[in-house]
């Protein structure tokens, strides 16, 4: 009787602990960290991961690769390995791993934003006929980012590498609805250095943290547009501050060495005395803080970015602008500060910026009258899910945008 309790009790603790294991997310303690080679990709090209793991097993893991819909679309098998760092210099350095797996992306991939276990964003790009491109913002997500509760400008590196671990951010999670409903080639911000990751798209758009543009970057989106290309903007801090960009050492610059201090596009301009490069007509400083949500005030009831939408509320902190002033309680757009043939103010509440008097509002405008038009949305607070996620007539405007842009 006794032999066979001891049995029972034997089965019983072998069951809890088959359950505890089977409850284990493996594929979280093998990448523990992890990076690829290259920013993005195209179907059929090979990928470099390096990782380290965070325990050391004798046996392989399945990776899964999924979508925006959260579906797997392949898997990647990789063995444990651990590798040692100089944490003081992840930042600047990286981790510069050794342990590494390769693989393919399938040839029948679309281009879109994929994810490593889940987490981290694997960009697919392809050569397409589709109209729109979508700018993924990796590297500066990668810049925000901290390590171990520090980030680039908290201990004022010079520079950041690539070489470390990228996660979604929360501007894309909030967006996933649109990215699923829209036909659009995918890229990051790098890309951008290469005009032909969107040659011949009728619509860009740039998202989320769209703060640092290197040289080539900005250059080729201003020639974009200048040639006809459109822009739908949802970004605070677009085109705010220069950077520079080393593809061989995988580094980006922010302060240059000439300088002690992260430079704006408009104090680099004038540092070098260059007059011919345009500055974008958007800043923060021009919108300003809100603490709240609101409705915004619709200033064109008819035009086709608001068709079917009835009101506009949507909860931002900073805000971008054009340069306006403020009549009779009205912004009016202040057509000294910006060189344009056309620019509304489609909808608009009170912001401050300091103890300047701002917009938090939604503008399109056309600097000449071949170029193409740039619409602007309020922030990248507009593409959270508290606000894009959830709020009909915020999604409602961001498709009548993409539809009157891209037509």
């Amino acid at each position: 009787m006794f032999s066979n309790l001891k049995a029972t009790k034997i089965i019983v603790l072998i069951g809890l602990l088959l359950v505890i294991i089977f409850k284990i997310n493996f594929s979280d303690l093998l990448l523990n960290e992890c990076y690829t080679n290259q920013p993005s990709y195209h179907s059929g090209d090979e990928v470099t991961l390096y990782y380290s793991s965070q325990r050391v097993f004798p046996f392989n893991i399945n990776i899964p690769i999924i979508d925006i819909n959260n579906k797997e679309v392949f898997s990647i098998n990789i063995p444990f390995g651990q590798e040692t760092t100089n944490e003081n210099e992840v930042l600047t350095e990286g981790f510069q791993y050794t342990t590494n797996r390769t693989f393919i992306i399938p040839e029948n991939i679309k281009s879109g934003i994929y994810f490593i276990n889940g987490k981290h964003p694997l960009i697919v790009k392809q050569p397409s006929t589709n109209k729109i491109t979508v700018v993924y913002p990796f590297m500066n997500n990668l810049i925000y980012q901290p390590y171990q509760h520090q980030a680039v400008f908290d201990v004022k590196a010079a520079t950041t590498s690539f070489l470390r671990t990228v996660y979604e951010d929360n501007y894309t999670k909030g967006l996933k609805k649109l990215f699923t409903e829209i036909d659009a080639n995918y890229i990051t911000d790098i890309d951008l250095e290469d005009n032909t990751n969107f040659k011949n798209q009728q619509l860009l758009i740039i998202y989320g943290k769209a703060t640092y543009f290197t040289s080539k970057m900005k250059q080729n989106i201003d020639d974009f547009v200048e040639n006809g290309g459109n822009l739908l903007i949802i970004s605070s801090y677009y085109q705010n501050n220069i950077c520079w960009y080393n593809s061989i050492t995988s580094k980006v610059t922010l302060i240059h060495p000439e300088s002690n201090v992260i430079q704006s596009w408009q104090g680099y301009l004038a540092k070098n005395n260059d007059s011919t490069t345009t500055l974008t007509p958007l800043t923060y400083a021009y919108g300003g803080f809100t603490d709240k949500s609101g409705n915004l005030i619709i200033n064109h009831a008819n035009h086709p970015i608001l068709k079917g939408v009835a009101k506009i509320n949507v909860e931002t902190y900073l805000n971008i602008s054009l340069p306006t002033n403020w009549e009779n309680g009205k912004p009016i757009i202040d057509t000294s500060k910006m060189k344009v043939v056309d620019a509304k103010i489609i909808a608009y509440n009170k912001a401050k910026y300091y103890d300047n008097k701002g917009v938090k509002g939604i503008f399109i405008f056309q600097p000449t009258k071949t170029s193409g038009e740039i619409i602007s949305l309020v922030s990248e607070d507009w593409c959270l899910k508290k606000n894009y996620g959830e709020n009909k007539e915020i999604q409602l405007i961001t498709k009548n945008a993409i539809d009157y842009l891209s037509k």
